[in-house]
């Protein structure tokens, strides 16, 4: 069960946001700085993406949702991924791409450490140690780098790569400045290359999950500890203090919307949303949907908090989106939300 009541749902600030993560405002990549390996290490470019690798690596090409290039060792029990373009609105949106996607594909993958933001000027890198049950990669790193709004990820793990070499290779990649830097999906004609409509919406994509939401909510993480809520954006008060927050789980494992509803609710129900109480539900009418159900619910120990649950399917994938507020919901960003969500191809 996930439980995160009243005070972990709205009680968001600033200083959360940046909670266990130092940052350090120096050149991150500087092209002054001499690598000590040139004899044995090259530079290689994957679509916009200067990246240093071991010369006697092996390159493979693979068709992933995320991943695009990685070279492995002789020995294939150490590696360096590479994904050049990652849809994201942060350098922590886009790191958490990265665990998601290793959550599902490693067994025991848990961040460790300190996360590590390197800053210069606009640009910003941001380095995560991990470790796993995997013995080949049971080490390793992922850095995320930004030029502007365009994110790459860089992955380095395996007993032949020490963890000197994953924090050199991590700062001295460097992305180029693409032509058109938007955040949107190709599929959204009314937004600019900034993401940003005419309205002054923006397009949030949580791992395929696509939606329009304000330009001036932040993106304020999933919940601490939860496997569903993943991704998280809040409106923030004057305090700091979030008084309405939207949370994706952006791939069900139940089969069908009606099952990962039915979950959710046991949840809900069950403590992870205090004072969950139902008040009308209908199906969405939406032609990038297969199926989809929308919930309208009060929590709270009065019952006067809103919410709004979004359950819906696309290409044999379930996810699920949740808006509360501490008070009544904004019908116009409940009405916006479902009228722009969609499932990323």
């Amino acid at each position: 069960m996930i439980c995160w009541d009243r005070g972990v749902v709205m009680g968001l600030s600033r200083r959360v946001l940046l909670c266990g993560i130092f940052v350090s405002t120096v050149a991150a990549c500087s092209s002054g700085r001499r690598w000590k390996h040139t004899s044995a290490w090259d530079e290689v470019d994957v679509d916009g993406l200067s990246v240093v690798v071991p010369s006697d690596w092996n390159k493979i090409d693979f068709d992933s949702n995320l991943w695009k290039s990685a070279w492995l060792s002789g020995d294939k029990k150490s590696r360096i991924m590479v994904a050049p373009h990652v849809s994201a609105t942060s350098v922590y949106d886009a790191m958490s791409s990265a665990m998601n996607a290793a959550r599902s594909t490693m067994r025991g993958y848990k961040p460790v450490g300190e996360r590590v933001a390197l800053q210069d000027g606009s640009d910003m890198r941001i380095r995560q140690d991990y470790v796993s049950e995997m013995p080949e990669f049971a080490n390793g790193s992922v850095w995320v780098i930004s030029k502007g709004q365009q994110y790459a990820l860089v992955d380095i793990a395996g007993p032949g790569i020490s963890e000197g070499h994953r924090d050199e290779i991590g700062r001295r990649c460097v992305l180029q400045p693409a032509a058109n830097t938007a955040t949107c999906s190709s599929e959204d004609p009314s937004a600019n290359a900034s993401g940003v409509d005419s309205s002054g919406a923006v397009v949030v994509d949580a791992s395929g999950v696509l939606f329009s939401i304000p330009q001036t909510w932040q993106n304020s993480g999933g919940v601490e500890g939860s496997e569903r809520w993943t991704y998280g954006w809040a409106l923030l008060g004057k305090q700091g203090t979030a008084s309405a927050r939207v949370l994706v789980a952006p791939e069900m494992p139940q089969k069908s919307v009606r099952e990962a509803l039915a979950q959710i609710e046991v949840d809900h129900v069950g403590g992870s949303l205090s004072g969950y109480t139902v008040r009308s539900r209908h199906q969405l009418d939406a032609a990038n949907l297969d199926e989809g159900v929308r919930t309208d619910f009060v929590w709270g120990d009065s019952g006067g908090s809103q919410g709004c649950l979004w359950v819906a399917s696309a290409n044999s994938r379930v996810f699920a989106v949740q808006y509360v507020s501490e008070k009544q919901i904004d019908a116009k960003l409940r009405e916006q939300i479902e009228g722009s969500l969609r499932l990323r191809c």
